[in-house]
């Protein structure tokens, strides 16, 4: 959903990436610290997120691509779950 002119400056960082694994057989550290960004979300921010996946707009972008695709009715299907015991 985001325009690639969004993410010009990602890509760039990412073709650097590939560019120092293949010259030199691993990643940069610096770049590759500007690529991973946050590995860990603030105890404020993990609050926030599991309150947000409670609201409908969370799953927008999701939910419209079940129904485009039929799927819609088969959402909650798991069918790699053990089978359930009697």
């Amino acid at each position: 959903m985001i325009p690639d002119r969004a993410n010009e400056k990602l890509w760039a960082r990412l073709r650097t990436l590939g560019e120092q694994l293949y010259r030199e057989g691993s990643f940069g550290a610096e770049e590759l610290r500007a690529v991973a960004g946050v590995e860990r979300m603030s105890a404020l921010t993990l609050a926030l997120a599991r309150l947000a996946v409670h609201l409908p707009i969370v799953n927008f972008y999701w939910n419209g691509m079940l129904k485009k695709n039929g799927a819609w009715q088969r959402r909650f299907a798991a069918p790699y779950a053990p089978a359930a015991e009697l």
